[in-house]
């Protein structure tokens, strides 16, 4: 449609295809939390798909506090990846974790024994990485005060889930979730804003 087309424009989305199977949605939502669920239409399964989130509406009156992707890696699906953009002109601090152990108290099966985490700019310079989120008393302090400011779930001390806390200059990055011994398994990368 001509909104969605226009919202893609205004949010510096890449256009589809006319007539193409993607799909998209415009909608304004209230403040909370929401689940995108990607599924194939004719019922197939495996596939890979992209998931976006865009602040149309921009400015101070709403943004977007975290994402958070769940996938299983597999021996050809190696890493979990999710884009992320910081506007503005000031630098914005960032907690990302790669989740895996932690999984399991929601009932989740098979999850990814060991997760890595890195954070990648839009050189592909990595610019952060952790594999065992409390390995030093330092990082672990800082990142347990972090994850209780935003919001997310508290990790076991000693598990081997990961996550990184930094300060980013505006611009595009990449995080991802990949397996430190390559085993596979659900992993869930999450990112979320941290003011």
């Amino acid at each position: 449609s001509a909104a969605l087309t226009q919202a893609a424009a205004v949010s510096g989305a890449f256009p589809l295809a006319a007539g193409s199977a993607d799909a998209a949605l415009l909608v304004t939502l209230a403040p909370g939390a929401y689940s995108i669920q990607i599924s194939d239409a004719n019922g197939a399964t495996g596939g890979v798909a992209l998931a976006e989130v865009y602040d149309v509406a921009g400015g101070t009156a709403s943004r977007l506090a975290n994402v958070s992707s769940r996938s299983s890696l597999t021996a050809t699906d190696t890493a979990l990846i999710s884009g992320f953009v910081i506007v503005g002109t000031t630098n914005d601090n960032v907690l990302v974790r790669g989740v895996g152990p932690a999984l399991t108290q929601f009932g989740v099966t098979g999850a990814l024994a060991d997760p890595m985490v890195g954070v990648y700019d839009s050189t592909g310079r990595n610019v952060a990485a952790n594999d065992n989120w409390s390995a030093t008393a330092t990082t672990r302090a800082a990142l347990i005060i972090s994850a209780t400011e935003v919001g997310a779930f508290a990790f076991t001390d000693g598990s081997k889930d990961a996550a990184v806390l930094l300060t980013l200059a505006p611009g595009a990055y990449t995080a991802q979730v990949t397996a430190a011994t390559g085993q596979p398994g659900n992993a869930l990368l999450e990112i979320y804003e941290v003011r």
